[in-house]
């Protein structure tokens, strides 16, 4: 916009390609071109800044944005918010999940695994774990706002990590999960 950037030498305007645009900056655009230039400034973009130091953060987001990758189930998951969201972001930060399990944090497989034994805790059982079940309660206990009842889960969840904890050493191979591999439940 303060003219130090001109339109490249190859642009073609695909609706008129006779009009040569070739050269110009913002300025000699507003005045050679006005609805030409009014498209541009009538449109609005959307940015998003996101600060972190996260190396990995960074370069999966720039990769699945120049990719067009879409969010899967535990990513959208985590979007929904309510008490059971906030409850995974604190359990996938434990010891359990940072040390002894052997799963790879990309994409939020832990956020998914965390949801899953929550969810499990809730059932009282074994119980099928599909992503529209997982969603449901993840929403449900947001939209009734079922906080007590959502730490309290927590709070079982956490006693039986903490006991497993102790079983199993740090990156545990019989923790390995994913793919039909998963030895000792899978995700």
């Amino acid at each position: 916009m303060d003219g130090k950037f001109a339109l490249s030498d190859e642009i073609e305007y695909i609706r008129d390609p006779s009009i040569k645009l070739a050269g110009l900056d913002y300025k000699d655009l507003s005045r050679e071109y006005p609805s030409i230039h009014a498209r541009f400034t009538g449109r609005t973009l959307t940015v998003i800044a996101i600060r972190t130091d996260d190396t990995d953060l960074i370069e999966d987001m720039f990769s699945r944005l120049n990719e067009a990758v879409p969010l899967n189930a535990a990513e959208k998951r985590n979007a929904f918010g309510g008490p059971v969201s906030k409850i995974i972001r604190v359990l996938v930060n434990t010891d359990f999940f940072t040390k002894q399990l052997k799963v790879s944090t990309k994409r939020y497989r832990h956020h998914d695994l965390a949801c899953k034994l929550l969810y499990l805790e809730a059932q009282g059982g074994p119980s099928e774990t599909k992503k529209v079940r997982l969603d449901a309660f993840v929403k449900l206990y947001a939209k009734k706002r079922l906080v007590k009842k959502a730490e309290a889960l927590n709070e079982e969840v956490s006693s039986i990590l903490g006991k497993m904890n102790h079983v199993f050493k740090e990156k545990d191979p019989l923790l390995i999960a994913g793919h039909g591999r998963g030895l000792l439940f899978t995700i």
